[in-house]
């Protein structure tokens, strides 16, 4: 059998090496593969049942993504493997070399180029190979015992194809000594699969294979000058680096319209293997391709540069679909040997323009251009009136000429030795406009965000806050970003303000409230801050940065949320219709979904205690035959959940083990050990330290309004005339409340009041005494009143506490 080798990442953690796994391709260590360097290596073999060991995976799972600062538009995309046990078996030591990982997309396994280097963790000991220590270390494992491995890897989503990703653990390779010259084993094993992750997927440049340019299969071997054909993803808009060398631009064929494919030619390069990377200036590299040049004995083709007189500035007009004005005349030399006359040739031109750093085909290129064919010099005169694009502006541009010998039907290469005749011209040009330059704008995303404030919205569901950062350039002169926010999936010219959206992949009908707002990290002269007429200027040639802030309120149902930005309006003036809609390229302008669930925190209450009093005023140390008034107060804070609420202002007295819900106002009663029958000469209020607009202080409807979320405080006053000698205290029995102001307050609140009472003091009744014996004195006159300050205090209170009664009716 021989050994396929699958697309594995060597890990800098030891030998662990993140592989994965088809269903025809076998794992291969770092040591296996530092062995096939070094030519010795053996196959990895099955192991045999005697050293088998035991494996179990009883950890976490997870997939999920992280930030990535260097690219923030692709998050990292991490997979944990924890609670990997591996148990010896009881009569051999074995040594763990690596682990498998299958990772699937959607059904299909994926391959890895990706995958960055993995983390191992582990309370295994690492040992080394004594003859190549500097080879890679091996985990031990002692015969009869376990070791627990946990295992991440993390990937770059920015070379992922789009989709959705799972992993699990597949099986590890293992040894039974600590060497690279003795026996090793692979052993396979079924493990739980991670949750699902949803990928966005890669944009830069994929490269899947090279092939032959006639046949179109894949081919590896080509000789120079030889046109290869290239497959893969988003081959468009790049620049070839052979080598690590970015290539002349003169030997690429420009590519399918769909980026699937393009040809190169090959250059002068020397016999031997190179390596071919495609670059986009906006996405990054390609992965790296390698092929082979040979010598070739075809007879070579002179390939000269194509000759273009009088590419001089041109004026625009402004306005879609720009014509470059006719007096552009091109003269078109042509150099080639070997050329037959006679064949009613054609030489074929395609016109390309190119900003810095981007390539732009123009509209109607690819002209036919008729020309007698002669080895020699042949010159072509001809006016070619490309159209351009709107964002062509006063500036200088790159062009290229490509120039191809076709048959006389126009259009079918002409080839000589089997190779096709091309040439190249490249050079500058500049275009003016003398009578008005077309402004535009230019976004670049910088960054996005999606939070979940778990439970924060009304009634306790959540709140996703989700921000998209984003540059705006102005080019040609000043405009005018409009600061309105809408939310709308198909914004028009009709739309007011920026749009946005929910993405394509939140829940259908996310509903529920939500607010949005753009901000700007910078403050500029010229800007317009008035409420739904707001906008931003941005002077010509400069760039401001804004934020677009998004919060919806999973009010309506549990969903699967992102915010996406769909347009930007925007004019040369400040006024609010603004003209203009910019919505170009904004795929990337998108947060990450979050889950925002909707569940409701019922209405409620929760008082705390803040403090207890218990006063007697000892009337009858002040006026003979007066009974002792004790005065209690309870002093309690009420915080509201779940929706605003109303604490029932009435008062009433109940002492029964249980409260009633009929009952209403808030309901006190003595305490358990205060004297049996104390009697009903009472009173009592309910009180608030603030005041609300939505209080009700109708007398006997009375109701303290709280907020949701508010915290108010009350204090109950009881006064307690002694009708008996008493030892008396006050406890808080329950608290009346509702949604609603009404006097019938539905729900009674008894929890946790245990300690909502006072301390029990001792009350005299000795208008009872005066009763029973008429000659006792009214009053201790041996001592004048002036000298007892404190009766005289309480006798005052005493007074105080009876106008109180009256004012309150009780």
């Amino acid at each position: 059998m021989s050994k396929r080798f699958p697309l594995i990442l060597i890990g800098a953690c030891a030998l662990f090496v993140f592989v994965f796994m088809t269903n025809d391709s076998q794992a291969i260590s770092q040591a296996d593969v530092t062995k096939i360097l070094k030519g010795n290596t053996t196959l990895i073999k099955s192991a045999p049942p005697a050293i088998v060991p035991q494996v179990r995976v009883l950890g976490e799972q997870k997939s999920y993504t992280t930030y990535n600062a260097t690219r923030p538009e692709f998050p990292f995309l991490n997979f944990d493997h924890k609670g990997i046990q591996i148990s010896a078996p009881k009569s051999r030591d074995i040594y763990v070399v690596s682990f498998w990982t299958n990772v699937v997309n959607g059904t299909t396994p994926a391959g890895a180029p990706w995958a960055e280097n993995p983390v191992v963790t582990t309370n295994a000991e690492g040992v080394y190979d004594p003859a190549h220590p500097d080879w890679g270390k091996f985990y031990f494992v002692p015969k009869g015992t376990m070791r627990t491995f946990n295992y991440t890897v993390k990937s770059d989503t920015s070379k992922m194809f789009a989709g959705v990703y799972k992993s699990r653990i597949a099986g590890l390779t293992f040894t039974d000594q600590a060497s690279f010259s003795g026996s090793w084993y692979s052993y396979s094993f079924s493990s739980p699969q991670t949750n699902a992750t949803t990928i966005i997927g890669e944009k830069s440049p994929y490269i899947t294979s090279f092939n032959d340019a006639a046949s179109g299969n894949p081919k590896d071997t080509f000789v120079v000058g030889e046109k290869m054909l290239i497959k893969g993803q988003r081959l468009n808009l790049t620049s070839v680096y052979i080598d690590g060398v970015k290539d002349p631009t003169a030997h690429v064929v420009f590519p399918s319209a769909d980026g699937s494919s393009m040809y190169y030619f090959v250059g002068n390069l020397s016999v031997g293997q190179h390596y071919l990377v495609l670059e986009n200036n906006t996405y990054g590299k390609s992965n790296a391709h390698y092929f082979q040049v040979t010598a070739s004995t075809a007879t070579p083709i002179v390939i000269s540069n194509v000759s273009v007189d009088n590419l001089a500035d041109g004026d625009l007009d402004p306005g879609p679909g720009i014509t470059w004005p006719t007096k552009l005349q091109k003269t078109i030399r042509w150099n080639a040997s070997n050329i037959p006359a006679g064949k009613g040739l054609k030489y074929k031109t395609t016109f390309y323009t190119m900003p810095p750093g981007a390539l732009r085909p123009v509209v109607g290129n690819g002209r036919v251009i008729l020309a007698t064919p002669t080895t020699g010099t042949t010159t072509v005169t001809d006016i070619i009136s490309p159209q351009f694009t709107p964002d062509l502006l006063a500036k200088n541009y790159d062009w290229k000429m490509r120039v191809q010998l076709v048959n006389a039907d126009g259009y079918t290469p002409y080839l000589v030795d089997g190779r096709e005749v091309v040439a190249y011209s490249t050079g500058t040009f500049k275009v003016k406009n003398s009578t008005n330059i077309i402004p535009t704008i230019v976004t670049r995303l910088v960054s996005t965000s999606a939070l979940n404030d778990n439970g924060s919205g009304t009634g306790g569901h959540d709140v996703g806050s989700f921000s998209i950062v984003f540059d705006v350039t102005a080019s040609g002169q000043d405009v005018y970003l409009d600061g309105d926010v809408v939310a709308t999936a198909t914004p028009s010219t009709g739309t007011d303000g920026l749009a946005w959206a929910t993405t394509t992949n939140s829940t259908n009908g996310v509903g529920g409230s939500s607010s949005a707002i753009l901000n700007s990290s910078s403050v500029v002269v010229g800007d317009v801050n008035t409420p739904g007429a707001i906008s931003f200027k941005i002077a010509k040639d400069t760039t401001r940065r804004f934020t677009l802030r998004v919060a919806i309120d999973a009010e309506a149902r549990t969903s699967s949320a992102g915010v996406r930005l769909r347009g930007l309006k925007w004019d040369i003036d400040s006024g609010d219709n603004h003209a203009n809609l910019f919505n170009l390229n904004l795929d990337s302008f998108k947060t990450n979904n979050i889950l925002l669930q909707n569940v409701e925190t019922p209405a409620s209450i929760l008082p705390s205690l803040v403090s207890v009093s218990a006063e007697n005023n000892d009337a009858s140390q002040i006026l003979a035959g007066a009974n002792d008034m004790g005065t209690y107060r309870i002093v309690f804070d009420i915080t509201a959940f779940g929706s605003g609420v109303y604490i029932d202002g009435d008062v009433i007295k109940n002492g029964a083990s249980v409260i009633p819900v009929g009952h209403d106002g808030a309901i006190w009663g003595t305490t358990t050990n205060s004297t049996n029958g104390i009697g009903t000469s009472t009173w009592a209020v309910l009180e608030s330290s603030s005041v609300d607009s939505d209080d009700v202080t109708t007398a006997n409807s009375l109701s303290f309004k709280i907020d949701e979320g508010d915290t108010r405080r009350f204090t109950l006053t009881v006064a307690i005339n002694a009708s008996v000698d008493a030892l008396a205290g006050v406890r808080l029995r329950g608290i009346k409340w509702d949604t609603n102001s009404d006097d019938n307050h539905a729900n009674l609140y008894t929890d946790n009041l245990a300690n909502f009472k006072t301390n029990a003091i001792t009350l005299n009744n000795d208008g009872g005494r005066m009763a029973a014996n008429n000659s006792a004195p009214l009053a201790d006159r041996s001592k004048p009143i002036a000298k007892r300050p404190s009766q005289l205090a309480s006798a005052w209170q005493a007074f105080q506490n009876f106008l109180v009664r009256i004012a309150v009716g009780k």
